[in-house]
């Protein structure tokens, strides 16, 4: 959705609902939806969510899950979509208070947030891991319970998202806006582009950033790995760094492709890339590890896909 113009697709008509609670259940459900896949009729589509849980529960180890009610996977099959062509205004627009809300917990004060840094600063000393991507939740309540849709509207025209979801279900609703591709599959071959390095859009010194670059092929080097599992061998290849422009900063990102195997269907793609290594750091077991020791909260769909 990145530039001046963009395109919503809205699914049409809900047929089927698939979700999952468990490892085996998601397993199930991905093994169901790559079979149908092939047999979608044209227009037909699936679309919806995986919850950062569920790359955990995949990883050698006993991560112990902390989500709310959420399931590790929920996918609807459509039967058809609508497109629809979306213009951006010129200039970049601050997203409107659709209603008042206000900040009423987060996960750390700046006194535990870099207490937890230098924590993760000694792992890294320590050799556990070369790179980990420490987060926080910050929960903010409404006023009034505000229009789901018009918000997603609202701060789609102010970020210009590359990559949008929204969906609504019940009294909930899951709104994401990320300029990054997990990965993408188009005739056999296997496409991800993690981002790593930030910077103020007026700022064209981040192509140059040591530090920066240093993260990015750190990444880049963890995707190469993953995609080793599911491709043929000799297949990948990496490019990068590519500048990206969004209308608050620039990232840099690399593109990793590789040719899948013909055994390499949804099921082997998700347990092999999910988590993203771009959330997680490198290695990834160790990384998660640390994450999961440090942050105390659950990830669920804000760094799921």
């Amino acid at each position: 959705m990145a530039g001046r113009t963009a395109t919503r697709v809205i699914p049409q008509k809900i047929v089927e609902t698939v979700e999952a609670w468990t490892p085996k259940e998601a397993a199930e459900c991905l093994a169901h939806i790559e079979s149908s896949r092939r047999k979608l009729a044209r227009g037909e589509c699936w679309f919806g969510f995986l919850s950062y849980d569920l790359g955990l529960r995949q990883l050698p180890g006993r991560f112990k899950s902390r989500r709310a009610g959420l399931p590790l996977l929920r996918f609807h099959r459509a039967r058809s979509v609508k497109k629809i062509r979306i213009r951006h205004p010129e200039k970049i627009m601050t997203t409107p208070p659709l209603s008042s809300c206000r900040l009423i917990r987060r996960s750390d004060d700046l006194e535990s947030y870099v207490k937890k840094i230098r924590l993760v600063q000694s792992e890294l000393r320590k050799g556990n891991a070369y790179e980990v991507n420490l987060s926080q939740r910050w929960d903010w309540r409404f006023s009034r319970r505000p229009d789901a849709a018009a918000l997603y509207s609202a701060v789609s025209r102010a970020m210009r998202p590359r990559y949008g979801f929204f969906e609504s279900a019940g009294d909930a609703a899951i709104l994401g806006f990320s300029p990054e591709l997990f990965f993408s599959v188009r005739a056999g071959r296997i496409t991800a582009e993690p981002i790593k390095g930030t910077a103020p859009r007026r700022d064209a010194r981040l192509i140059h950033s040591e530090k920066d670059r240093a993260e990015l092929l750190m990444i880049t080097d963890l995707f190469r790995n993953d995609l080793g599992r599911i491709c043929d061998a000799g297949s990948i290849s990496a490019r990068g760094p590519i500048e990206m422009r969004v209308p608050y900063a620039r990232h840099l990102y690399s593109r990793v492709q590789g040719k899948l195997k013909k055994d390499s269907g949804l099921p082997e793609i998700v347990a092999a890339l999910f988590p993203s290594g771009s959330v997680t750091g490198a290695p990834k077991l160790s990384a998660c590890r640390i994450i999961a020791r440090m942050e105390g909260f659950a990830r669920e769909e804000a760094f799921g896909a």
